[in-house]
């Protein structure tokens, strides 16, 4: 489970992301240029092409010092 929330954005190759909420899972996929925004709480399963790149942003970005 995420403790922040998180903004990824594809810039090579391609970018899988499974959402697991309510029992049920869901498959985002990403490829050059796309931006994915998760939110805190989420429940995810990463996975990826080999010699993906990626940018990541999260915020808080203090989220283990203040432990929400």
């Amino acid at each position: 489970m995420l403790k922040y929330e998180e903004i990824i954005y594809v810039i090579a190759g391609e970018f899988s992301l499974t959402l697991i909420e309510d029992g049920g899972e869901s498959v985002a996929e990403g490829k050059p240029g796309d931006i994915i925004a998760l939110h805190k709480g989420a429940t995810v399963r990463y996975g990826g092409t080999a010699g993906m790149h990626l940018f990541l942003a999260i915020t808080p970005v203090n989220w283990r010092e203040i432990g929400n």
